[in-house]
């Protein structure tokens, strides 16, 4: 389940959170020795850096509610989930961040 399969080495949960499969993340997050904070090989993009980028605020939720997900993970350039976020703040439905790693403390759906 921890196979980069494509280029720059993304595996299954990684196009399922880019792509908004909620269905398909659940499914991947049940699966025993799902590793949520591995990143790509290329970008080190993870999970929920994906899913924040692409502003898919049930993915993200998702993520944020399963055990072991770091938030303070960062891409080479300096990036956290949080950074990748803040432009579609509010789509992908971050409410609030503190502490010096930024950490997403609140979820909200959107037109909540």
């Amino acid at each position: 389940v921890n196979q980069g399969t494509s280029d720059y080495g993304r595996t299954a949960l990684m196009w399922a959170c880019q792509n908004g499969h909620a269905g398909v993340v659940e499914v991947l997050l049940g699966r025993v020795g799902v590793d949520v904070n591995q990143g790509t090989t290329y970008y080190g993009r993870t999970a929920l850096i994906c899913a924040c980028q692409k502003g898919h605020a049930g993915v993200v939720e998702m993520l944020l509610g399963h055990g072991g997900i770091d938030v303070s993970i960062v891409v080479p350039s300096g990036e956290s989930a949080l950074e990748f976020a803040r432009p579609r703040r509010r789509s992908c439905g971050i409410t609030e961040v503190h502490g010096p790693l930024n950490r997403c403390t609140g979820i909200q759906k959107m037109g909540q």
